[in-house]
């Protein structure tokens, strides 16, 4: 994820990232997700070391858990747009990977494009969204930044999702 970021700016100091066992040994998640001020963000997503380019359950777990604490992360610091904010306004211009382990998974065709376990979802979600919650509120140093993510590449400020520039 360095590599892939360079020296441009983020809006958080850090990038969020993580390792989650899932409970009764189902597995576990890794995820790394970063938001830079000038991108226009790409994805790596894996089950079981295969590559799922178009993503499926196990993505839809980690956006909603990101559009989630994001959303009540806003409301907290007072962003009077929270409630608009929906998971595009989060992963837009993300750089993430996000690597699953589960035992059966199962998936679309024989390319396995796409996971479509339906616990994965849940499962994900579950995991990432404790861990999101507590960065988010680590991360206050760089103001309520995170809350708002990321510039437009014009440089004017992306108020209609309750985001804004630096």
């Amino acid at each position: 994820m360095k590599e892939q970021i360079g020296t441009r700016e983020c809006a958080t100091a850090e990038f969020f990232r993580g390792k989650q066992d899932f409970p009764n040994g189902q597995g576990y998640v890794e995820w790394a997700v970063a938001w830079p001020l000038w991108s226009e963000g790409s994805a790596s997503y894996y089950c079981n070391t295969i590559p799922t380019p178009d993503g499926g359950t196990h993505a839809a777990g980690l956006r909603m858990a990101l559009a989630r604490g994001i959303r009540s992360f806003a409301e907290l610091v007072g962003q009077k747009r929270a409630k608009d904010i929906d998971a595009d306004d989060v992963m837009n211009g993300a750089e993430l990977m996000l690597s699953l382990f589960i035992r059966n998974p199962h998936f679309q065709s024989q390319t396995k494009d796409r996971l479509t376990s339906p616990e994965a979802a849940r499962l994900v979600e579950a995991a990432v969204r404790d861990h999101f919650d507590h960065f988010l509120a680590d991360h206050m140093d760089r103001g309520p930044r995170p809350a708002r993510l990321r510039a437009r590449p014009d440089g004017r400020a992306a108020e209609s999702a309750g985001r804004s520039g630096r």
